[in-house]
């Protein structure tokens, strides 16, 4: 388990009466990128038992990443089927670990008619802390966040009790993962 998951896990549980823990997930993707809860709910089903599910993916520290510098931590939706197997059928061959945490789920619920979204914000683990991350128009914003409790994952950056903010363009970020896939490639 990578050391930014037994952080996050340690850090929600207080905030939840759900249990925060990492599970198994078959990546079968198929359905359309950036589109989580939505390609999850679709396959809601009563009669066959599929549930939808809340939580996050943690992918693997990129060193070679120099924006950032830190764990990326994506709130992110998919399945579970009646005997219990998790599957996701928006990421596809990605490297990570999924943390169930069911209660983004259910605040999304109890929440629905005031918040901006029932997708909450994914973090950056970096140094040894949370940092909150929004996207908005073309730029990722990176903003402190004082605990990870369940509203503060809710709230827009310039809501959050934060004092630091910092911000990248998307063209940016995206420039800098394309060249560290490629450097990956190479050396491999």
């Amino acid at each position: 388990m990578y050391k930014a998951t037994r952080e996050l896990i340690k850090a929600r549980q207080p905030f939840t009466n759900y249990v925060v823990e990492v599970v198994k997930v078959k990546q079968v993707g198929g359905l359309k990128p950036n589109n989580c809860l939505n390609n999850a709910h679709s396959l809601l089903s009563r009669k066959n038992g599929i549930k939808i599910v809340s939580g996050w993916f943690i992918e693997p520290y990129d060193p070679l990443n120099y924006i950032h510098k830190g764990v990326e931590i994506i709130q992110h939706w998919w399945n579970v089927d009646a005997s219990g197997q998790h599957f996701d059928t928006t990421l596809s061959n990605h490297i990570g670990e999924y943390v169930v945490d069911m209660e983004i789920a259910e605040y999304a619920r109890e929440h629905y008619d005031d918040i901006e979204s029932t997708v909450a914000s994914s973090l950056l683990f970096t140094n040894n802390e949370f940092m909150k991350v929004n996207l908005d128009d073309d730029e990722i914003f990176l903003s402190d966040i004082p605990s990870l409790d369940t509203e503060n994952l809710y709230l827009p950056c310039n809501e959050a009790a934060n004092s630091n903010k910092h911000s990248i363009t998307l063209l940016d970020y995206c420039l800098t993962r394309y060249q560290n896939q490629n450097i990956i490639k190479e050396a491999a």
